[in-house]
């Protein structure tokens, strides 16, 4: 599925949700940072096979379990049930250590970025406890860069659905600013393909490995919204 398909699915989906709400609604934009672990078995897989033929010149790379990133998106809330779009960037860079003059390797950074477009629903249960889950749109995305260039390249781009659930802290704040703590959890619906990423490491290892990804994650957000909670 490309990604130009994905964003029309979801603005549409967006569109459905939205234009179902009366004008009594109150709007809130939100902004954010989450800190996610994520399994990421496959990319791991093909990491650690490239760093077992590499072991001989000390040439490594580390894992990428721990992920930062930002979100932004924007809520309308009817009485105690809220419906949310948000879009989340997560990523790490890898820098590959041990090169030198020397080196055969010619990878010296490997970037990651998940993005996340997700449509999703939020239970208020009390002024500071709520509940919430969503449907999300997921892109996994590599780049490297070449010690013989400064440019980045796209090693691969894939897609799959899962979703979120969290438990929403909410601290009040004044007329122009709300804090929600969100611990959260996010499931797979189907897998994502890491082949590619598993032959740009890997390419004189002739084995054909499953590198198909279910990849469950899990961290916190802390999101700001405007306005009154």
């Amino acid at each position: 599925m490309t990604s130009h398909l994905i964003k029309k699915w979801y603005l549409f989906l967006l569109l459905i949700c939205f234009g179902t709400l009366h004008s009594k609604a109150q709007f809130n934009v939100k902004i954010g940072y989450t800190y996610t672990y994520a399994q990421l078995d496959a990319a791991n897989f093909s990491i650690g096979e490239f760093n077992a033929m590499n072991s001989s010149e000390g040439i490594e790379l580390g894992d990428l379990h721990g992920l930062n990133g930002i979100l932004a998106g924007f809520r309308y809330r009817i009485g105690d049930i809220g419906f949310e779009a948000t879009w989340n960037s997560r990523f790490k860079t890898l820098k590959v250590a041990g090169l030198t003059n020397t080196s055969s390797i010619l990878l010296q950074e490997l970037s990651y970025r998940q993005g996340n477009y997700g449509l999703g629903i939020e239970s208020y249960l009390t002024d500071w406890l709520s509940l919430g889950g969503s449907f999300d749109f997921i892109n996994h995305r590599f780049r490297a860069e070449a010690t013989n260039s400064n440019d980045r390249y796209e090693v691969m781009s894939e897609w799959n659905f899962g979703s979120h659930f969290h438990l929403g802290f909410n601290i009040s704040g004044n007329d122009l600013l709300t804090l929600s703590i969100q611990p959260y959890i996010q499931l797979p619906w189907n897998a994502a393909d890491f082949d590619t990423l598993y032959r740009e490491l890997n390419a004189n290892i002739l084995d054909n490995p499953n590198v198909m990804e279910e990849s469950m994650s899990f961290g916190v957000r802390l999101v700001f919204y405007n306005g009154q909670w």
